[in-house]
């Protein structure tokens, strides 16, 4: 198997769409996760202990809850917890990412103005109803961006598998599967790291398709091996 996966890719498209500085830097040269969870324990973790973990773990419910939405009311069903913790999570993610909180309100104010329609990352328009609501506007354009930018991706690996054919090269690679933000190449244990490479600079450019000039660390993680546990990065 060969597959790799966006890594945190509606918090990047979320950062670029707003342009919120501080939410992109965290989300490559620092840890957003660990960020947020430092806030709700009081103290800043270790992400390597197993209390670090499991808080980090539950600070990307309010950080996804957030691109989702989630109002008070709905991030205090996830996280289990009061409507005032709720509301004081939203306010210092909020206070710790403007732009990134703002775009919902942006939006909302666009589709308003438009009789409904948003203009999203690809060129095109989403209709958001008569009367639309935070929710939507909070998640749609994160969504279809990241749908585009993959969308990108397997057009761009696909049609390099397809020329490798043609030229009786990587005759036993064939794109098995998308998950979500991941794509799964089956190939011959010979051309694996070959294929690899390929898969990494396809979503790279099926993202900088969507975003030029985007920054790319971190932006993909994975790798080959005989199974999904067992993946590994692999150099030609």
């Amino acid at each position: 198997l060969v597959s790799l996966d966006y890594s945190g890719i509606e918090l990047k498209v979320l950062a670029l769409l707003s342009g919120d500085k501080q939410l992109l830097h965290d989300c490559i040269d620092g840890d957003l996760h660990s960020e947020v969870a430092s806030y709700m324990v009081g103290h800043r973790i270790d992400k390597k202990t197993k209390d670090g973990k499991e808080a980090r773990s539950k600070a990307k419910g309010v950080s996804f809850g957030i691109i989702y939405g989630s109002g008070a009311l709905g991030l205090s069903g996830t996280l289990r917890t009061s409507m005032e913790r709720a509301q004081d999570l939203i306010d210092f993610w909020a206070d710790r990412y403007p732009r990134a909180f703002g775009l919902r309100h942006e939006v909302m104010d666009e589709a308003v103005a438009n009789a409904g329609f948003m203009s999203v990352a690809d060129g095109g328009y989403i209709y958001l109803g008569k009367k639309p609501d935070l929710p939507k506007c909070a998640n749609y354009p994160v969504q279809r961006a990241a749908l585009t930018v993959m969308a990108r991706a397997l057009i761009r690996h696909k049609a390099r598998l397809d020329e490798a054919a043609d030229l009786g090269r990587h005759l036993g690679t064939r794109m098995a599967a998308t998950i979500h933000d991941a794509i799964i190449d089956e190939a011959r244990i010979d051309d694996a790291p070959e294929a690899l490479q390929w898969m990494k600079q396809d979503m790279l450019d099926g993202y900088l398709d969507v975003f030029p000039g985007a920054p790319t660390e971190a932006l993909v993680e994975g790798g080959a091996g005989p199974s999904w546990g067992l993946l590994e990065d692999q150099e030609i």
